[in-house]
């Protein structure tokens, strides 16, 4: 691996970043990493192109529809619709010369996915988009995301779930799960054989990513395996890694439906670094930008759904059930069958149990959830 400087302009500013690229053969992109990050003053215009470029490549109609679907862990709506908050960068002594942007310097790969597609939960846009709750932290978020309806638990020891959105797309093609948490491997008992796993820092890689025919899938198992305990604990795998292996699974199998957890800026939040909380969640911003290159180069007609298992208190640093703000989320989705309609102003609020079903409907099937106060598809996002 070898870092460089790299300069990109952007709307509101220019993003000064090192970047880290794998030097094995195969991976074809660069993947980011934290090696640090500057902000600074106004430039011109770029990013944005980049994204529109690489969004406009469309498969034909009767393709296949692959679907990705990117948990960002704890991110806060505020940043994703408004950019930096003046008040955060205060509380925690940030120099606003520094690190105020707006959303579209901040992100702008989600940005742009939102404006060619659409935006749920931006204030002053309708009813905001929630989490169920009423306890909002980590496994019943994404059990609501996964299964189409609220958790029954309301901690995080959520016993393994039954039929998840994994269900609709059946053995027929690949289905994967690629996560920073550990915790979230207990979904795997429950999904069916045809699904790869790789959850947290000392999972067993699938035989699928070790494969003596790709060096590169071999060689990112062995680095995320071999990363030294730090943020998030001993079996925590970092966004850095868990970006980089589901990336190249991503452009070598091309799956027809890929789950993946982003985790560092939940972990980061609850240290009270709002640096480092910016910094991972423009890394999620750029795997996001590295997906919708890798879809317009296989030609792929594919949908790319990003969202959050909670919010956060006013705090910061806190969410759960002590703390009612933290039920707000925020989802943004574009790409194959997703009308292009920018921040949608919802009549009532959509909820995270709602996402399993529109992706259902997107790929024509149906999925009805077990238990009761089941989500439905969003009206907003499939007509």
């Amino acid at each position: 691996m070898r870092c460089h400087e790299r300069t990109v302009a952007t709307p509101g500013g220019r993003i000064v970043f090192t970047m880290a690229k794998w030097g094995t053969a195969g991976l074809g992109l660069a993947t980011l990493v934290g090696c640090g990050t500057l902000l600074v003053g106004p430039t011109p215009e770029a990013p944005t192109r980049i994204a529109r470029a690489a969004m406009k490549t469309a498969a034909p109609p009767e393709a296949p529809t692959t679907v990705v679907l990117v948990v960002i862990d704890g991110a806060r709506w505020q940043e994703i619709f408004l950019g930096t908050d003046r008040a955060q960068l205060d509380a925690h002594g940030l120099d606003p010369k520094t690190y105020a942007a707006t959303a579209d310097s901040l992100f702008p790969y989600l940005s742009e996915l939102a404006r060619r597609g659409a935006s749920l939960g931006a204030p002053g846009h309708g009813a905001p988009f929630l989490a169920s709750g009423p306890n909002f932290v980590s496994l019943p978020g994404y059990t609501e995301v996964l299964t189409g309806h609220p958790a029954t638990c309301q901690e995080n020891d959520c016993e393994p779930p039954g039929q998840t959105i994994f269900d609709v797309f059946g053995d027929a093609r690949v289905t994967v799960l690629f996560v920073s948490w550990d915790r979230l491997g207990f979904f795997a008992p429950h999904l069916s054989s045809g699904v790869v796993v790789s959850a947290g820092r000392l999972a067993p890689p699938p035989s699928a990513l070790v494969a003596s025919t790709d060096p590169t899938l071999a060689s990112l198992a062995i680095a995320a395996q071999s990363e030294p305990a730090g943020l998030g604990g001993a079996e925590y795998r970092t966004d850095v890694h868990t970006s980089a292996l589901g990336l190249a699974y991503f452009e070598r199998e091309h799956p027809a439906f890929m789950f993946v957890s982003l985790g560092d800026t939940d972990e980061l939040a609850h240290d009270g670094d709002y640096a480092g909380y910016l910094e991972a969640l423009r890394r999620a911003d750029t795997f996001a930008g590295d997906l919708m290159s890798l879809a317009s180069k296989a030609g792929s007609h594919t949908a790319i759904f990003v969202t959050a298992d909670h919010g956060r208190a006013d705090d910061f640093r806190d969410h759960g059930r002590a703390y009612p703000e933290s039920s707000r989320s925020f989802l943004i989705a574009g790409g194959a069958g997703i009308p292009a309609r920018g921040w949608v102003a919802c009549p009532e609020s959509r909820r995270l149990a709602d996402v399993a079903p529109t992706i259902a409907a997107l790929v024509g099937a149906t999925f009805e959830p077990d238990g009761e106060s089941h989500g439905a598809p969003i009206p907003e996002l499939t007509r």
